[in-house]
Formats: C-alpha cells, structure tokens, sequence
C-alpha cells in the first residue's frame, strides 16, 4: 500500500511539474576565457580556449577543474564531443596536417585518416562510436565512423564528393552532410548501412512550408528527435528552428537554431543574428536569464550562446561578462519548483501517517 501511495505522489509531483514551461536553474562557472562546446550526463564539459596567435586548446572540465587535452604534436587542439565514459573527441594539429583524436584517461590518440592528409572528429556515442570526415588519397573527403575494433570506415556520400558526420546517437545512426551528384549540400541520416537523403525526404513532407534548402547544425536529442535548423525556398537565406520527431517536423519560429534537447522534450536554442539563449517547453519560449534562481548574482552576464543540453536537462551555455569582460562558459542545473517539493514533503507525510495508522490499529 505504501508504495503504491509513494508511486501516487511522486506521478503527480511529476505531472505537475511537467507543465511547467521551464524548469529554474542554479548556475556554476565551468570556466573563463573559454567556449563550451558539449556536456556528458556527469556534468562533464569540453570547451574551447583561445590563447595568443589566435592558438586554441581543447579542455576537458571534470566536474571542478579544466584540464588541456594537449595535442598530437602541432600546436593546437579543438574538442567537439564528450561521452558518459568521458571520452573526447575533437582535431588537434599533428605538424603537419589536422587529425582527428579521441581523448581518455589523459591520453590522446590520433585516428589517422582515409588514406589523405586531415581528418576531423566530430561526435561521440556513448558506445564509443566516433563520427566526423576525413580525407581520401584522391582528394575527396568523407564521412567517417570509427570503432576500436574496425578503426575508420568510409560511410560514402550521396553522390558527390564531400561528406561529414556531424552526430551520432546511442543505436550508432549518424547524422550529416553530403554533396550530390549536382554538387548541392544535402543533409543526410546513415541507419543501418544505408544514407537517406533528409533534404529530400523533409522537403516532401512539408508542402505547407515549401521546399527545403537548407539544413544545418543537426543533431539528435535525448528524445529520439532530431533538432537544428531549416530554410525554405520562400524564406532567402532565413533560418528557423527545427525539431524533427515522429515523422513530423516542427518549425519554431523564435530562433535560428536549435541546440540541443533532453529527455523530456526541453529545448534549447539560440537566437539569431542578435546572440540570446533561449529554452523551450510546452509552447513557451523563455529566456535564460528569466529562468535563474539567482538571476542578480549573475546580472553582469549576457548569455549568448546554448550548446548543449544533456538528457536530464543541465544546459552548457557560453556567456559575456560585462565586468569582466571576458567569454565564459556556465552549467546550468534545473532545480524541482517549490510547489514540486511541496508535493513529495506531503507525500512522504501521508506515508508516515500511514504507518503510525497500521501500527495503531495493530
């Protein structure tokens, strides 16, 4: 009986929270002088920090401290991707050509390329799936999928010659970009051996909105979506925000991009061409400076740029600071609404007045 009152309260605790238009959120500095670039279930972050000569270093932040990455010998390195393992991926200069690299441990390997000169890492799955492009010896460059145990694959394009990987979600689909056979830029889905044409297919779907010409910065969410943004023919070089879910896609008209989204179907996104992070929940779209629940200590803080957003909703985000201007990159973590709390502190009440009821009765 008492855990089914337990499972009673905590669904409507639940349920009322979920209609909430966005959750509130405490705020931790994952560091100064660098960009955040992706976020693992940990609260781990990869970042970006730019040193002089306009030189960048890869960061890995492990929850207190950043920590470089170092490089595969040239002077640089730039991460793009982190899994649960708090594997790394990203490029770093060798000497003489960009590589692509997968970090762990403190230690960086280089995974060579196609049999050309660069290669670049772009994704990682938890499984430890690597996606990203990497050149031919006949000067093309391809999209990749890389393994421990198969190395780098060629997954080929969608009939021109230029591809790359851009994401990879937990069943190893990847997602991308590919010329044609005309040369026109193409995003495509890789499942199961074969590459779908999602330009194609999207614009099909969409008649009410026109053709699809554009498609960039796609990723999957937590939710099984895939997200970025779209343009149509009608709209010139416009972008919206897109979500793609259940053969259906949504159009979100309050941004240009879409960044990522959690397991509960919380968006993040950012604005465009004025830089603004943005969430979206349930029809509402609220900024992040409305949603802190500290927003004054914090006020000298212009959050420009979402980009990130793990399966539980912590959100990486990259800010300007007024005073002391400089970037800096902040986690943000939701926290449950009050009347939340107040719903599992009477629940737990009723369960101890349930029990004091059965031993009196005994």
């Amino acid at each position: 009986m008492q855990k089914l009152l337990l499972g009673a309260v905590l669904a409507t605790a639940l349920s009322t929270s979920a209609f909430a238009a966005a959750p509130r959120y405490k705020v931790s500095v994952v560091g100064t002088g660098i960009a955040g670039a992706a976020l693992n279930e940990a609260g781990h972050a990869v970042s970006n920090r730019w040193g002089g000569g306009g030189a960048v270093t890869g960061m890995f932040y492990n929850g207190s401290t950043n920590v470089s990455i170092g490089t595969l010998g040239g002077s640089t390195s730039w991460v793009s991707g982190i899994n649960k393992l708090d594997q790394v991926v990203g490029f770093s200069a060798t000497g003489t050509a960009d590589h692509a690299f997968l970090y762990g441990n403190g230690t960086i390997s280089d995974l060579g390329t196609l049999g050309g000169n660069a290669s670049q890492a772009n994704a990682i799955n938890d499984s430890g799936i690597v996606v990203g492009k990497a050149d031919l010896n006949n000067g093309q460059t391809h999209a990749f999928r890389y393994t421990t145990t198969g190395g780098m694959q060629d997954i080929g394009t969608l009939g021109g010659s230029y591809s790359s990987a851009t994401s990879v979600n937990a069943q190893g689909d990847i997602l991308g970009y590919s010329t044609t056979a005309s040369g026109a830029k193409h995003a495509f889905l890789y499942a199961n051996g074969t590459m779908t044409d999602l330009t194609v297919k999207w614009s099909a779907i969409s008649p009410d909105w026109g053709t699809v010409v554009g498609l960039d910065n796609l990723k999957f969410g937590h939710d099984g979506s895939i997200v970025g943004s779209v343009g149509f023919d009608w709209m010139g070089s416009n972008r919206f925000g897109m979500v793609y879910l259940n053969d259906q896609m949504t159009v979100l008209g309050a941004a240009a991009q879409v960044s990522g989204r959690s397991a509960s179907g919380l968006t993040l996104m950012s604005d465009s061409p004025v830089p603004n992070s943005l969430v979206y929940s349930n029809g509402h779209y609220s900024q992040i400076t409305d949603l802190l629940i500290s927003p004054n200590d914090y006020s000298s803080v212009f959050f420009q740029y979402n980009t990130d957003i793990n399966a539980s909703g912590q959100i990486l985000v990259a800010g300007w600071d007024i005073n002391q201007q400089q970037t800096a990159t902040y986690l943000l973590t939701p926290v449950p609404e009050p009347e939340t709390w107040a719903m599992l502190v009477a629940g737990l009440g009723m369960l101890g007045w349930t029990a004091r009821r059965r031993r009196t009765v005994a």
